[in-house]
């Protein structure tokens, strides 16, 4: 069992911390910072600080500031490339 985060999602703080914005319970973005292991092809595999079932902001995340309401849009998750 392992928790991926997509690469494209994660920023980095200026001390080198991966940081990305995550949906809290009430719908508002927040700002968390966790720790990964190694890249796994295009997403880090995360140590702590992100739980699973938690809501990562994948796109649009310019203009993010914490606490701001978001709307969010569902797309469907591929399979990984070999895994029908």
């Amino acid at each position: 069992q392992a928790l991926l985060v997509p690469q494209s999602a994660v920023d980095r703080s200026a001390k080198g911390e991966a940081q990305a914005w995550l949906v809290d319970k009430e719908g508002k973005a927040r700002l968390r910072t966790f720790r990964t292991a190694r890249a796994v092809g295009n997403q880090w595999l995360v140590l702590d600080g992100i739980s699973a079932g938690e809501q990562v902001v994948v796109a649009g995340a310019q203009g993010l500031a914490d606490g701001m309401p978001v709307r969010m849009k569902t797309a469907p998750v591929a399979a990984p490339a070999g895994k029908d």
